[in-house]
């Protein structure tokens, strides 16, 4: 029996799917050893070229009924009638359904119109044996014979307000967002149509003991989307308060209500539970728009938004897992962290947690000698190293247990030598391995605002990435835009790109902090950036580089400065170059963050043989990307109505993929 509901994370959906998808597939399917029940919910009428040999479903609109018998004998194989059955309460055909409104009754009495009776043993005929010919030929003729107003059998749609050209201009703006800013909930399910949604992920190392740290441990262990379960904002805020509800008010569909809020069906209502909304490695600040924070109050998360809440609330209430019976496949409650088991499908460095704060880690024996020796001795990374490389080599005797099923896939034939060490905030370590290699699954792109670890395996000199990226941008552009656009624009935008790292306060941010190694070769990525937001807040302070330094912003400083290499292309051209530089990491549409730099040191280098020296009191006399006169407003909104609102975030699509695609691979061939 497999169940699959719209209630799943991505990863546990895919799972399934792969397991079973040779046996389900339309064509070519394998016969299995024994009869497979498939229990799902509306999510299967979509997107799933399955085929069943029988179903047996709710009635539902006709649309949606449609729908679903096209994942019976899907490709019409043989020449058997695959009988199905179409069920209905009593109690549906008096009320209206939340979801498919009067039609469900409709879709009812049409079946009933077009059914043939079929005569049961002792002769006489029952409603509930009723057929119906599903064939699509013969439903468009049952259609058109007998139904006069084909809208009442169909699923309710409601109006939709229309798109206005103001309304594009409010939601091109991302940084930073415009207050107002329209509900786009409306525009895909019209009014009084869709709940808003947000997202949830457990971990295993978050409890009421290390609530300070929350955000600096998923600062360390930042969430990947393959992790993040989906569910209706009100009934997560109804969670939280751990309210019982029924869960007839939590479907699996689009078209919940927003009146279905957390008020409806509660019967009691206990203390809030604390949880963490993450919107990034920046902390909430007193006075500065809400970022990321540890809250109680469940009003306080706004649709869209992703929470963290420790594996111990459990479940329960939200969705399904199967993963529990698989104990490598996660940590914590019911194995609901699955942090370390995603990381290989997200395309993201392997990695593994040594700490007290999860349970099934701390309770071995050897485990828990490890993390008190660190607690301690307060070792070095080296000192670390050897420890692990023995804990790895280690063999239990015939009393004792084996070393957790996830702690041994994680080390494998690994060579500790060239595993990363960082500290875990609750106390441990977290252990960083290579990034998989390279193939063309799609990554897991979550959202980030800081780049400083998009390639923190290995250090990457900025000569070699601006020429990567060059060369990428080259090549997309002469695949992906028409004759109009040169290439040579976009190669020009990747070769100063990342020019403002050059910084002499930001190569010590990427040295962790030495300042001698700094002054060596420039880098563009680092293996030594530390995975602690507060750790990189100490090293930035500690180098004088300012609060919301954006490197990019220098890099376009530095291209308006050297106008006499940009003097090939015509003024147009020059525009989005400047603006390709600016937005590459999602900045200047329209503005430039806040950034009061003083005392800004010298820059100088060579970009593609082009040499641009900056002193002190130029910088000091060039006008900060953040004011209103520096042109990087006027610029977003003298391009977007040159190219469109979809236009030109393509433009900058190019750049940006091409960066995220050489930080993904450094030094490796992208024909």
């Amino acid at each position: 029996v497999v169940l699959l509901t719209g209630r799943f994370r991505p990863y546990e959906r895919d799972v399934l799917v792969k397991k079973w998808k040779s046996y389900l597939k339309a064509s070519g399917a394998k016969t299995p050893d024994k009869s497979i029940l498939f229990v799902s919910t509306q999510c299967i009428e979509v997107g799933a070229d399955f085929s069943f040999d029988l179903m047996i479903t709710e009635c539902t609109s006709l649309d949606a009924l449609r729908q679903r018998f096209g994942r019976v004998n899907r490709l019409g194989e043989g020449n058997e009638f695959h009988v199905s059955a179409v069920l209905i309460r009593d109690g549906d055909l008096k009320n209206k359904d939340p979801i498919y409104g009067e039609a469900k009754k409709e879709t009812w009495e049409f079946l009933k119109k077009v059914s043939k009776k079929v005569e049961s043993e002792n002769g006489a005929t029952e409603d509930s044996k009723a057929k119906v010919d599903f064939g699509i030929s013969a439903m468009d003729e049952f259609i058109e014979e007998k139904i006069d107003d084909l809208e009442s059998c169909l699923a309710p749609a409601s109006d939709a307000p229309i798109l206005l050209p103001a309304h594009l201009d409010m939601l091109c703006q991302t940084h930073p967002v415009p207050h107002p800013v329209p509900d786009v909930d409306l525009f895909l399910h019209g009014k009084d149509q869709g709940a808003p949604e947000a997202r949830i992920i457990w971990r295993a190392d978050l409890n009421d003991k290390n609530r300070d740290d929350w955000q600096e441990i998923i600062a360390a262990c930042p969430p990947t989307s393959l992790e993040t379960l989906s569910v209706p904002l009100f009934r997560l805020r109804q969670w939280l308060k751990t309210l019982k509800v029924k869960d007839d008010y939590f479907g699996d569909v689009e078209g919940l209500s927003p009146e279905d809020d957390e008020e409806k069906g509660k019967t009691e209502e206990q203390q809030n539970r604390h949880f963490l909304r993450w919107r990034g490695r920046k902390k909430e600040k007193k006075g500065e728009n809400p970022g990321t924070a540890v809250l109680e109050n469940p009003k306080d998360i706004d649709p869209g938004d992703l929470v963290v809440v420790p594996a111990d609330y459990g479940i329960d209430g939200l969705g399904h897992t199967f993963l529990k019976e698989d104990e490598r496949k996660g940590v914590g409650n019911e194995c609901l962290d699955i942090w370390e088991v995603v990381q290989k499908e997200a395309g993201k460095a392997l990695a593994l947690r040594l700490t007290s704060a999860i349970k099934q880690v701390k309770a071995h024996p050897q485990i828990q000698e490890f993390l008190e020796w660190i607690k301690s001795e307060e070792p070095s990374d080296k000192e670390i190293q050897e420890r692990i490389e023995e804990l790895k080599d280690w063999q239990p005797a015939e009393e004792e247990s084996p070393l957790p099923k996830h702690v041994r896939c994680f080390f494998g034939k690994k060579d500790i030598r060239k595993i990363k060490i960082e500290r875990h905030p609750s106390g441990g370590v977290i252990l960083f391995g290579k990034i998989p290699v390279f193939d063309e699954k799609e990554d897991d792109l979550f959202a980030d605002e800081d780049d400083l670890t998009s390639a923190w395996q290995r250090s990457v000199p900025l000569e070699n990435h601006l020429e990567q990226v060059a060369s990428l941008a080259e090549k997309l552009a002469k695949h992906c835009l028409p004759k109009e656009f040169s290439p040579a624009l976009f190669q020009k935008a990747g070769q100063w790109h990342d020019a403002g790292k050059l910084d002499e306060r930001f190569q010590i941010l990427l040295h962790n902090g030495d300042e001698v190694a700094a002054f060596g070769e420039a880098l563009a990525k680092s293996n030594r950036i530390p995975g602690s937001p507060q750790r990189r807040r100490d090293i930035r302070e500690s180098a004088n580089l300012p609060e919301h330094f954006r490197h990019e912003m220098l890099s376009l400083q530095l291209v308006e400065a050297e106008a006499e290499c940009f003097a090939q292309f015509p003024e147009e051209e020059r525009d989005l170059i400047l603006h390709l530089i600016a937005s590459h990491h999602g900045c200047a549409r329209p503005f430039a963050p806040v950034c009061e730099d003083k005392n800004p040191p010298t820059v100088s280098g060579t970009v593609n043989g082009c040499e641009f020296h900056l002193g002190e009191k130029e910088r000091q006399n060039l006008t900060p990307p953040h004011r209103l006169d520096s042109g990087v407003p006027e610029r977003f909104w003298r391009l977007t109505r040159r190219y469109g609102w979809w236009g030109l975030a393509y433009l900058e699509s190019i750049l940006r993929l091409a960066d995220w695609r050489a930080s993904r691979n450094p030094k490796k061939s992208h024909e």
